[in-house]
C-alpha cells in the first residue's frame, strides 16, 4: 500500500495533510493520469533536504536559483521542488534529493552558495533539514 499525500491550496501553511491510501494497480494508475509517482513508504537510497527561506523578491530570486542546476548536480542535490506560500509568495520551501549529506552540506556552507544567496535576496538564514526515509 502506498499513502498519497496531497495538500490544499492553504494546508500546507498549516502542516495538514490529507491522504488517501493506493495499492500497486492505483499507483500506476495514478502514475498514467498525472505523470508524477506517489509518495511511498518504501524506503530511498536518497535523503531529503527541505529548505525554507524568506526572499525580498521571488522574481529576482528563482533566476538565480535555476541557473544553479549544475551547482546542485555537482553536489549531489537533484530533484528539486519549489514551493511558494499562499499568502506570502516570497516565503519559499525547497524540497530537494540529497546523495551524500557530506557533500551536501559542504556545497551548503560554501563561499559561493553564501554569496548566491545573498545576490539573490535571501533575507535572513535559511532554515536547512536533512531527513531520511523512514
Amino acid at each position: 500500500m502506498i499513502k498519497l499525500i496531497y495538500y490544499t491550496s492553504r494546508s500546507w501553511d498549516y502542516g495538514i495533510d490529507k491522504g488517501c491510501w493506493l495499492n500497486d494497480d492505483s499507483q500506476a494508475t495514478f502514475h498514467k493520469i498525472f505523470g508524477v509517482i506517489a509518495m511511498t513508504n518504501a524506503q530511498h537510497a536518497n535523503e531529503n533536504l527541505t529548505i525554507h527561506i524568506k526572499v525580498k523578491d521571488y522574481a529576482t530570486w528563482r533566476p538565480a536559483y535555476d541557473g544553479h542546476e549544475k551547482s546542485r548536480l555537482s553536489a549531489g542535490v537533484t530533484n528539486g521542488r519549489v514551493f511558494r506560500n499562499a499568502q506570502d509568495p516570497n516565503d519559499i520551501v525547497i524540497l530537494q534529493d540529497v546523495a551524500d549529506v557530506a557533500k551536501a552540506r559542504t556545497w551548503l556552507g560554501s563561499d559561493d552558495m553564501k554569496a548566491t544567496m545573498q545576490k539573490s535576496g535571501v533575507v535572513g538564514s535559511p532554515n536547512v533539514r536533512f531527513a531520511a526515509a523512514a
